[in-house]
């Protein structure tokens, strides 16, 4: 697919009229953004754009287009509904940027007689999702757990006066670190321990009681080659067949499944700089628990090496996890998560990309444009570093 040169400017108008309507927005950092792919319109509508120009782009706008904002009345109507009290209040009500999939909102608030901060983390155009409330129930285990988790408050599982179902925790002070690429230049290397403390804790954890996952489980072997052939088919369903190499990618990730571990741990399945906040070099909340599942961990580790250089080398994030209690993995198996964590990236960005088709959000434009070109060819370059 080839969005067209109005297609895009469309997502960009979009893109900028949210900022307009966000006090909180990083005004000047998401309009610096759009630019590139302003560039790329012109370049796309000229036909002189050339692959590794599109790869060498890393920063991806961060505002969401898709849904329409939270009012503040209706948050006070909700908020007065459901604890029954009418001196229940939104005093404010803003969009959280970042993220793909959910609408993040922040509300300040009280209700009962005491002021709240909480975070909505919502499904938009849905009357249910399991998949949210699968999210939910991890997150809740994650935080009776100790674990550096947002502490769950409640959860509407299904439409309601603010629209789709959501889920709702208490608000964490703290910056966004970085991007699902890597770390700003300022992080402390305490960042990168705290990281691997959080790990090995993580993977420790029983989930034994958990009764569902937002992410399918690949605790064995005939799980993970599922997850393979899931994956595969989720690309073939948005772009059609694929080519002989990424066939290929394929063929080896086949062949070089490793034994899972005998006790399968919980795995959060998307751990980074752009899903934490940090305060005074300290990781404060780990967020985003939308991918977790019982697996090995090597695919959290193999997840977040990539985007630890200039935080912490490799050999003594390793010593951190494995002195924090985490057993480290064998070379193989996190050889093939390395690669495995490009090509389901590469794949939900190429997913994206279709659905620009009926939902014209810039940040889809850009996952599959930007970054799933990237993550194919960091694939490539994992798999042939192996041989």
């Amino acid at each position: 697919m080839k969005p067209t040169s109005e297609q895009i400017l469309s997502a960009a108008c979009d893109e900028i009229a949210l900022v307009a309507r966000n006090s909180e927005a990083d005004h000047l950092g998401t309009l610096t953004r759009v630019g590139p792919l302003l560039e790329w319109a012109l370049a796309n509508e000229l036909g002189e754009i050339e692959p590794d120009q599109v790869i060498g782009l890393r920063d991806a706008p961060a505002m969401e287009t898709a849904a329409a904002h939270l009012e503040t009345d209706e948050m006070t109507q909700y908020l007065q509904d459901r604890f029954n009290d009418p001196k229940a209040e939104a005093t404010s009500v803003s969009q959280i940027v970042g993220g793909f999939s959910k609408r993040t909102t922040r509300v300040a608030c009280h209700y009962l007689g005491e002021t709240h901060s909480l975070v909505l983390r919502q499904a938009v155009g849905a009357s249910s999702d399991p998949v949210l409330e699968a999210e939910y129930s991890v997150v809740r285990h994650a935080w009776s757990e100790g674990l550096n988790a947002p502490e769950p408050l409640w959860i509407e599982a299904s439409e309601n006066l603010l629209g789709g179902p959501f889920f709702v925790t208490r608000y964490v002070t703290g910056t966004n670190p970085g991007d699902v690429f890597g770390a700003d230049e300022a992080v402390a290397g305490t960042v990168g321990e705290d990281l691997a403390a959080f790990l090995a804790s993580l993977h420790r954890v029983n989930c034994g009681s958990l009764k569902q996952y937002p992410s399918s489980p690949m605790s064995t072997i005939e799980q993970i080659l599922q997850e393979i052939e899931n994956a595969l088919q989720k690309l073939t369903d948005a772009t059609g067949e694929p080519d002989t190499m990424v066939s290929d990618i394929f063929s080896w990730l086949r062949t070089n499944v490793p034994t899972p571990p005998e006790a399968p741990v919980l795995i959060h399945g998307d751990v980074g700089f752009h899903n934490l906040l940090v305060e005074n070099e300290k990781v404060t909340v780990v967020l985003d628990w939308e991918r977790a599942h019982p697996g090995d961990p090597a695919e959290d580790l193999a997840y977040l090496k990539p985007t630890l250089q200039g935080v912490l080398p490799w050999n003594e994030f390793l010593a951190h996890y494995e002195s924090a209690g985490g057993i480290v993995p064998s070379p193989q198996a996190l050889e093939f998560y390395t690669v495995w964590q490009d090509v389901w990236r590469y794949v939900a960005c190429q997913v994206h990309l279709n659905a620009y088709l009926h939902t014209p959000r810039l940040s889809s434009l850009f996952a599959g444009r930007i970054f799933g070109p990237r993550f194919l060819a960091d694939a490539v370059r994992n798999i042939n570093a192996q041989q």
